[in-house]
């Protein structure tokens, strides 16, 4: 028999539902590191995320069945708690790099964090594309329709380019068009692509080349290239100058670890602002405006 939720106790279990007490086991343990600076993750999880689940219905006690997702919501909605939950824990996998340092550490890092902002800007398109379907809007819809022609185009090109390298690149115009339209210019939005774009290029430079140079110091203090100065230390020998130079030292380079944790950081606070913007809409979609297209997607019925 089927479980009917209705959006009042759907109201109900948003109240006393929060990671600390019904999170999974990551939720739980690493929420204390983003939570002063990423609030609204929590807040979209326990508003969009949890009446998706099974902790909606109170027959269901069982700590693992409880997250497991309800019977017939909709696809889109499944998929942005997928992204949601995925750059929740690549934000959180950058943390335990940054406090167990390994081998690649360094590396794999940046590799999450950018992979962390791949997956927030299509959880962002994701939620805007929600909200025109819930609303009759058509903004955006054209620029999206040309994202996977645009994505083989990038590759097109790159395959007939000879002595080609590396993996082909990445088509992101079309994705940040479309949320450029959503955001209309905000200062958050432009902040965020200059600081993804820095992470992304310091990735590509880290990760899809050379090993970079490191300088150590008194101590076990590493330096590293600063991001807006990477492309000038790509190879060794610029590396090996700098390391004589203490003016350049410490104006082009920084402590490895201060530059991670000052990176995610920075990233959770912006993060935490363009949030506030889906969750804004959604917020009136579901419990303002009671709209049967979104209450049908979740499989709740208004009263």
């Amino acid at each position: 028999m089927e479980y009917i939720v209705t959006l009042g106790s759907a109201t109900e279990a948003i109240k006393k539902t929060y990671f600390a007490n019904d999170g999974d086991y990551y939720e739980k343990s690493y929420w204390p590191l983003l939570k002063d600076r990423f609030p609204n993750c929590e807040d979209y999880w326990r508003h969009f995320v949890v009446p998706i689940t099974k902790r909606m219905e109170a027959n269901v006690t069982d700590q693992r069945k409880r997250a497991l997702p309800r019977e017939h919501v909709s696809e889109d909605i499944l998929d942005l708690a997928s992204l949601h939950y995925s750059m929740f824990m690549h934000l959180v996998c950058g943390y335990d790099h940054v406090m167990n340092p390994r081998l690649s550490s360094f590396e794999d890092f940046y590799s999450h964090l950018a992979a962390a902002c791949d997956l927030a800007e299509d959880f962002l398109l994701g939620a805007y594309l929600l909200a025109l379907e819930c609303t009759g809007g058509r903004a955006g819809v054209s620029q999206l329709a040309k994202r996977e022609d645009s994505q083989t185009s990038a590759e097109d090109r790159y395959e007939s380019q000879p002595g080609k390298t590396g993996p082909a690149p990445m088509a992101l115009p079309a994705r940040q068009g479309v949320l450029d339209e959503y955001f209309g210019g905000a200062d958050d939005w432009r902040e965020y692509k200059l600081h993804s774009k820095k992470v992304r290029e310091y990735r590509d430079a880290i990760v899809r080349n050379i090993q970079i140079g490191r300088v150590i110091v008194v101590g076990e203090m590493v330096l590293v290239p600063r991001k807006e100065h990477i492309q000038d230390y790509r190879k060794w020998p610029s590396v090996f100058l700098a390391a004589e130079d203490p003016n350049r030292l410490q104006s082009h380079f920084i402590d490895m670890k201060e530059q991670m944790i000052s990176d995610t950081e920075t990233l959770e606070v912006m993060l935490n602002k363009l949030w506030q913007r889906p969750i804004s809409d959604m917020k009136r979609l579901f419990f303002d405006d009671k709209n049967a297209v979104i209450l049908g997607k979740y499989q709740i019925t208004p009263t």
